[in-house]
């Protein structure tokens, strides 16, 4: 036990190594009791005040789970199902009364269910490119995307949709005849004794709060302030490890919602083709030594989180950070591999001559329609995709390579002549994240 709590402090100090720069705060809950709890840097730099596990810290889309929970205390209650097209309940998104009715595009919007908006597979597009100091109200929110077309038929493929979680805020507000924030803190936070949890409110003082930084060439600045009221639904909660620890003792009961529909949450989700969303209600999957993880990650100006839970070994992590440099996920999961005593091993270290390299250099054009380039840089292969910063990734034998934090698998494949064509990317065990095959044109 000893070992594996400096296994996991070492792994965090990688990232939160100068105490006079941001971190974070982390907590581990193992058999329903705290295996390891520590926080790292400083919440506000300005007045050097250190992170404890009591600081607050924004949770971005961590707060999806919280909706999804709330989506199910509704169904639970008789009030919604889960095939209910959301027009239903939110009619200002779409009126199906309309004249226009007939058009297919109006149709698809018609046919959007709550399933769809839980599950990211709704169509609907997501909408970030507004200001970021001005509040909205939730209708002139869904202003920005109720009359923009649909990117897909409902149901028919997965795209994740901070906009579709907005519109299960608005149905949540509709259905309860309270704020989205009021049904969160009266419903989930004050009942589970969550005291240092609330709905995000730039006016509001809260004690304890941890400010967001961006690290530029110079260093750590303050991050771009954003109006809290514009995530919504989709992002605005803000909590502590201690009280996202309390929110996970709950779930292995029937406090909030019966079990079975949360089981129902934490289901793998197949579209029409079989293929897999790697997640559920809220919360995302994936599988490591044959134990389902169910988790989530969050990122907003400023801030970096993500929770893992591991029911079959009631292992969770929390992990919150008041910088945007990294990444959470993979530290979340490493430290929940290592709390089951099943560390994750990375491959060996195999070297390749820059000669070797260039045999992976190009431009690669994937599924998904976007296009990754690979380039050589330092006698180290890197990877980017379209305008995207460059990742670095490294060999473990010819044609495999890692990437830097350990997550994601690049393969390429020859022709027959010995020629590079094709590139795979894809999560290792028990990683979150999809996968995708890309064909050289270049």
């Amino acid at each position: 036990m000893v070992e594996q709590k400096r296994q996991i402090d070492a792994l965090i100090r990688r990232y939160f190594a100068d105490p006079d720069s941001p971190g974070g705060s982390v907590i581990v809950i193992k058999q329903g009791e705290v295996f390891f709890q520590a926080s790292y840097g400083l919440a506000d730099m300005e007045h050097a005040v250190k992170n404890t596990p009591d600081t607050v810290f924004k949770m971005a889309s961590i707060t999806k789970e919280f909706t999804a929970v709330a989506v199910l205390m509704l169904i639970h209650e008789g009030k919604v199902t889960l095939q209910d097209p959301i027009c239903k309940h939110v009619p200002y998104y779409y009126d199906i009364s309309k004249e226009d009715k007939n058009t297919k595009e109006n149709k698809n919007k018609s046919a959007i269910s709550i399933e769809h908006l839980l599950t990211h597979t709704s169509g609907i597009i997501d909408t970030w490119d507004f200001s970021h100091r001005d509040d909205m109200t939730v209708e002139q929110m869904i202003d920005l995307f109720k009359d923009q077309p649909l990117g897909f038929k409902p149901g028919e493929a997965d795209y994740y949709s901070n906009s579709g979680y907005k519109l299960l805020g608005a149905m949540i507000e509709n259905l309860s005849g309270i704020s989205y924030g009021e049904f969160i803190e009266s419903r989930i936070f004050k009942p589970l004794g969550m005291n240092n949890s609330h709905f995000g409110n730039d006016r509001k003082i809260v004690k304890n709060s941890a400010r967001g930084y961006s690290q530029t060439k110079k260093g750590y600045a303050n991050a771009e302030f954003i109006s809290m009221a514009l995530p919504y639904a989709a992002g605005s909660l803000i909590s502590t490890v201690k009280d996202m620890a309390k929110f996970n003792a709950a779930l292995y009961g029937d406090i909030l919602v019966p079990q079975a529909l949360l089981q129902r949450a934490w289901t793998e989700y197949f579209l029409p083709n079989g293929e897999s969303t790697n997640g559920g209600y809220g919360w995302r999957l994936s599988y490591y030594k044959g134990r389902k993880m169910i988790g989530g990650g969050g990122c907003i100006h400023g801030f970096r989180c993500m929770d893992i839970r591991v029911p079959e070994e009631q292992v969770y992590v929390m992990i919150f950070s008041n910088q945007e440099r990294h990444s959470m996920i993979p530290e979340a999961m490493k430290i929940a591999a290592i709390t089951m005593s099943e560390p994750m091993v990375e491959p060996p270290v195999f070297n390749l001559s820059e000669h070797q390299l260039a045999d992976y250099v190009g431009k690669y054009h994937f599924e998904d329609d976007s296009y990754r380039q690979v380039i050589v840089e330092g006698g180290v292969l890197k990877t980017l995709r379209e305008e995207s910063y460059k990742v670095e990734v490294r060999p473990y034998a010819i044609d495999k390579f890692i990437d830097y934090e350990g997550t994601h698998d690049m393969i390429f494949e020859r022709d027959d002549s010995g020629t590079v064509i094709t590139a795979f990317i894809g999560p290792r065990e028990g990683f979150l994240g999809g996968s995708g095959k890309g064909v050289r044109v270049e």
